[in-house]
Order: C-alpha cells, then structure tokens, then sequence
C-alpha cells in the first residue's frame, strides 16, 4: 500500500511539472503566419511579411548600407538561399560575436527557416544597440511558399 502512494505521489508530481514547464511558451500570430516564440523576449521583434521583405531586398540592390542575413545553418544556406544574403549560423558558440562585429549604422533584413531563430537574432541585434534590422515572418519557408525565388 506505502508503495503504490508513493508512485501515485510521483505520478501526480511529475504531470505538475509537465503543466508547470509547457505553459511557458508564448504565441504571436502576425498578418500572414502564426509563429510559436521561443522567448518572451522576442515578443517586440520589428517583423515584416515576406511580401514586404521581397519588396525590401528589391529596392534595396547594389545598396552597400542594406544587408540581408540568413541566420540558418550552413547546410540550410547550401540547400538555398535568397540571393545576395550573408549566412550567420545562429547555433555556432561564437554568433552573438559574429552579430556584434557587424556594422550597427546599416540596414538589415534577418530570416531563417521559419521565423524563430531570425526572430532571436534580432532581438541580440537589438540588444547590442542595432537599430535598423527586422525579422521576416515565415522565414525561407515561407518565402518559397509565396513562390519568391532562391539560389543554390
């Protein structure tokens, strides 16, 4: 009898944390696409829609001052990319100084696969006092959904 309340007691300790731990994610839903946040902190990003980016990057060719950067991996930016974008790998140790070597005065536009990881990136872009840089909502994903070209 001690010991079946004693797994009963473990059971229901064990669903409290499982409760306790999946609440804490947050959801933003922007125009286009709904996003699960990793981070509330990324909550504020400045995100624009992959119309809006495409736009962006259009008007914005040959311009030193505007940079596009894809925060995937580098098999994810071998697989494709949008052209003329920079790779950053925002899982590599040294990203956040990667980020802060870059030139704050300039223009940039972040994307990753699906919104996350360019959401985060900004937010550390933020962070460090850049003061010019969105999030593309959807990330590549969605850009090739909405039928925008890409390069290998």
């Amino acid at each position: 009898m001690k010991i079946k309340r004693g797994l009963i007691s473990l059971l229901i300790l064990l669903v409290l944390t499982v409760a306790l731990f999946t609440g804490c994610s947050q959801t933003k839903t922007t125009a286009s696409t709904a996003t699960l946040l990793t981070a509330p902190e990324t909550a504020n990003v400045p995100t624009i829609t992959v119309s809006d980016a495409n736009t962006l990057i259009q008007t914005n060719k040959g311009n030193p001052g505007f940079v596009l950067l894809d925060v995937r991996t580098a098999g994810e930016f071998n697989s494709g990319h949008i052209a003329g974008a920079m790779n950053l790998d925002y899982y590599a140790l040294d990203f956040k100084a990667n980020i802060a070597k870059l030139d704050k005065n300039k223009q940039y536009l972040v994307y990753c696969r699906t919104g996350i990881r360019g959401a985060a990136s900004v937010q550390i872009m933020l962070d460090l006092m850049f003061t010019r840089t969105q999030n593309m909502a959807g990330g590549i994903t969605e850009w090739i959904q909405e039928g925008f070209p890409m390069v290998k």
